[in-house]
């Protein structure tokens, strides 16, 4: 009996150690589980869409296109061969602006030619005679000040800009701090978020096995539907004071490197404050958050011009109709403001060359 029962459980391992790997193949074949520390970032990307950089981290793949669908807001998109949102660059023709930063430059949530980068040349040919003036998208989504470095010295000798913007946002602090290559990398065609997967301290398994995953899902919808157990939450890193200063320091080093490389180009460089939702519905102005006040008069004793989005916004009408609900990036109705109150600032401060 104890030989028939030897056998028996043998024969059950046996079966197991065929169908698991068995199992394994199915699931990624039919329904293919993603790391719940991908899950967020997943959310903003497509197989493909970026690349390894080993100044930048990653960025943009050249010559893609795609459709991006995240809570209901549509983002269409293509780069050319330099990995910008854009159509391809001819001969330099006329004056020519390349923009830097993140997210809020390169349009997340609006299609493209709605970002504010394409709608700055329009009202620049509008309300002067630039009609010429080229404008260049150079917005990474996740990018830090660092970062837009690296993509600056990478196709600025290409481009020969005139005029170089960096669109600073609230989350470039933190962003510097941690800086992109710590942050981000590409794995399996994906962008994949490095840091939350060290915070949330994965396991082998689960960066390995997608049927893993799937009974984590299962079991996790088991306990909290059925056996009355408390949602898991995603543990989120709180910054300190310090952190956010550090962050800060960073910031001025990144955006006085980025004055210098555009000097080295022959082209003005400037700073363009992209204010976040929570602060422009709250209508704080800039001297109402210390920190940001503190690196806008650092910028300025560098000699490097800024102009400051914060109070143009509050002084719009229906101001939430500026962002993407439930999102917080600019709305094409915020993008239209944006781009308006730029050209305006860039021909009084007379940042482009003269005809």
């Amino acid at each position: 009996m104890r030989r028939r029962r030897l056998l028996d459980l043998l024969v059950v391992l046996g079966t197991l150690v065929l169908l698991v790997p068995v199992a394994e193949l199915v699931v990624r074949a039919v329904a293919p589980q993603t790391l719940p520390s991908q899950e967020m970032i997943r959310s903003f990307v497509l197989e493909g869409m970026y690349e390894i950089d080993e100044d930048a981290g990653y960025r943009l793949t050249p010559e893609f296109s795609g459709r991006l669908v995240r809570a209901g807001h549509v983002t269409n998109f293509s780069t050319n061969s330099l990995g910008l949102r854009g159509d391809e660059p001819g001969p330099k023709s006329g004056p020519r602006i390349l923009a830097l930063g993140d997210s809020f430059t390169w349009g997340w949530g609006v299609d493209q030619g709605e970002d504010w980068v394409h709608r700055l040349q329009e009202e620049l040919a509008r309300r002067s005679d630039l009609d010429e003036v080229e404008t260049w998208n150079g917005g990474v989504n996740g990018y830090g000040t660092e970062s837009a470095l690296a993509l600056l010295r990478r196709v600025g000798p290409e481009l020969q800009p005139d005029l170089v913007l960096a669109g600073f946002f609230a989350n470039d602090y933190t962003d510097n701090l941690i800086g992109a290559r710590n942050t981000y990398t590409v794995r399996n065609g994906y962008l994949f978020d490095e840091f939350s997967h060290r915070h949330l301290q994965e396991s082998f398994l689960a960066r390995e096995s997608h049927l893993y995953r799937l009974l984590q899902v299962a079991w996790e919808t088991v306990r909290v539907r059925h056996l009355g157990g408390v949602p898991h939450q995603r543990p989120v890193r709180n910054f300190s004071a310090d952190d956010f200063a550090k962050g800060a320091d960073l910031s001025e080093k990144w955006l006085r490197e980025m004055h210098d490389e555009s000097e080295r180009l022959g082209a003005r460089f400037a700073v363009v404050w992209l204010p976040a939702d929570v602060y422009a519905l709250a209508r704080r102005r800039a001297e109402d958050i210390p920190l940001r006040a503190d690196l806008q008069q650092r910028v300025a004793d560098a000699g490097i011009p800024s102009m400051d989005l914060l109070p143009v916004v509050t002084s719009e009408q229906r101001i939430a109709g500026l962002y993407l609900a439930n999102d917080g990036h600019f709305s094409p109705r915020g993008h239209r403001v944006a781009a308006r109150a730029i050209a305006r600032w860039i021909l009084d401060e007379e940042l482009l060359p003269p005809r």
